[in-house]
């Protein structure tokens, strides 16, 4: 096994010479979720797979709950994990201009161990990239499922979700915009969408 990459067309600005330029991009093989970790690791331990998912649940709530409070989390081998905050400006009922800090998202700082370990991996083009077009509702339920997990999303990051073009993916947050489903933040490049207060479980 090794990991996967697609090659794409580097895209260049209109004012640029177009030199034909191509960039790897990482292609999932699958994913890991909580019933594929759970078999995997009752498959090394003495732990039945509804004791290890139990033990998982466990780690994510404590995970959770000292992010909340302000911790750094140190995993060993992994990484740490800790928040990212924004801040802006804010008028308030008096007219006075307020500063107001709020948490953007979760940084990530990569354990040394695990680089070296994905360095040693061998690497190797797909052969056949079969590319499926997901259909419009699905890709917005997509992005959905993605903000019930994250605090926001970027155009980026839903192109890469659903494997579709920066204007298709653009269209598809501004359906769910216009639906009243999420809500942008920021400006230009540092625009991030949302979802609204309140509908996070939806």
């Amino acid at each position: 096994m090794s990991i996967k990459y697609g090659l794409y067309k580097t895209p260049v600005p209109g004012d640029r010479e177009d030199k034909g330029e191509y960039h790897a991009r990482f292609l999932a093989s699958g994913r890991t979720t909580f019933d594929r970790l759970s078999e995997l690791i009752a498959a090394r331990t003495t732990l039945s797979d509804s004791e290890v998912k139990g033990m998982l649940k466990a780690f994510v709530y404590v995970f959770q709950l000292d992010m909340k409070v302000g911790m750094r989390i140190e995993l060993e081998g992994i990484g740490t994990f800790y928040p990212v905050l924004a801040s802006r400006m804010e008028e308030n009922e008096k007219g006075e201009q307020k500063l107001k800090v709020e948490v953007k998202t979760v940084g990530f700082r990569c354990a040394k161990s695990l680089k070296n370990k994905l360095r040693d991996a061998s690497v190797s083009k797909k052969k056949s990239l079969k590319i499926v077009r997901i259909p419009p509702e699905q890709r917005k339920s997509n992005i959905l499922e993605y903000l019930q997990r994250n605090i926001s999303i970027t155009t980026k990051e839903a192109q890469d979700l659903n494997y579709c073009s920066k204007p298709l993916a653009l269209a598809d947050i501004h359906a769910l915009m216009e639906e009243g489903k999420i809500l942008s933040v920021g400006a230009k490049r540092n625009t991030l969408y949302i979802r609204p207060y309140g509908k996070s479980g939806e």
